[in-house]
């Protein structure tokens, strides 16, 4: 018996990490009025995490530098360097994004 096959290809790719040594505790503090815990990612290099509904996010990392980022569709995006060298806890402070007034943007003829 013989089946017709159509040619195909496929591509991936994969990525492999160190395995975690040290357990980063990262505190979100909002800083302003409006601004929800919900959605916010904390990144430590390529490992990533959400904060929880107390502003808690817990990453495992190995030891090195990274950079530690802190994303949010409400917030202005905080990046700043950690190494890591121990279990530790890093508190950011984040600031709301400026919403655009778009009346007061607009060109009236």
């Amino acid at each position: 018996m013989e089946c017709e096959h159509i040619a195909a290809a496929g591509a991936f790719t994969f990525r492999t990490l160190q395995l975690p040594e040290c357990m980063i505790t990262v505190k979100v503090n909002p800083a302003g009025d409006g601004i929800t815990l919900d959605n916010i990612d904390v990144r430590i290099g390529a490992y990533t995490a959400q904060v929880d509904a107390t502003g808690i996010a817990c990453i495992a990392v190995p030891r090195g530098k990274f950079e530690l980022s802190v994303l949010s569709a409400e917030i202005e995006p905080v990046s700043v360097p950690v190494s890591v060298t121990e279990d530790a806890m890093v508190e950011v402070q984040t600031i709301a994004k400026a919403v655009a007034d778009e009346d007061a943007e607009r060109e009236w003829m």
